[in-house]
């Protein structure tokens, strides 16, 4: 790791969690882990028990009925495919979703870390500010409104000129909607 930032070379981290065993404490061991290594980036994913692994033999011989392949990903959304296919004793699915999501949300919105990619150039402030929109929008969001939805009818105020600072949606693949992106082919 010392080396590669030596000579500037991007590290990006990868972490699972939720293998059996996996408890809620060791996934933020892994979280605090992370954030000590410090690399460039990082994703954490659950576990996914892939054909031709150790991990799916254990799991296909505790598994009855037909596959569901749109299953196997470590990003899955749960509120369209339903359940993980696999979680630790004592864990839902909702808690190993929402725990990866945690881990994600330390270590990038760490100061340190935002200041460093911003000092680099690997990061600019659209890029901070749309990422605290994914990481914190919905929870940053709703509390907003609650708050100043009371104040804005007692004074009488409608919609900001300027719009919704969370109306955001990501451009798409092969747009050039955002100008800090380079021109796509």
């Amino acid at each position: 790791m010392l080396l590669c930032k030596k000579y500037g070379v991007a590290v990006l981290g990868l972490f699972m969690i939720g293998m059996p065993g996996e408890t809620e404490k060791s996934a933020r061991e892994t979280f605090r882990f992370a954030k000590e290594l410090d690399p460039d980036f990082a994703k954490f994913n659950i576990a996914v028990p892939y054909p031709g692994s150790e991990f799916f033999e254990t799991w296909r011989a505790g598994h009855e009925g037909p596959m569901d392949w749109e299953k196997f990903s470590s990003w899955l959304d749960l509120a369209s495919a339903g359940e993980l296919l696999f979680t630790p004793e004592g864990m839902s699915s909702a808690q190993l979703v929402s725990l990866r999501d945690e881990g994600m949300r330390q270590f990038y919105l760490r100061p340190r870390f935002i200041a460093r990619h911003l000092y680099q150039g690997t990061l600019g402030l659209t890029g901070v500010s749309r990422g605290m929109k994914v990481f914190v929008g919905g929870r940053l969001k709703s509390s907003v409104q609650r708050r100043l939805s009371p104040m804005k009818q007692a004074l009488g105020i409608g919609r900001e000129p300027w719009g919704d600072p969370f109306d955001w949606q990501a451009p798409r693949l092969g747009s050039n909607q955002d100008k800090d992106l380079p021109p796509t082919s």
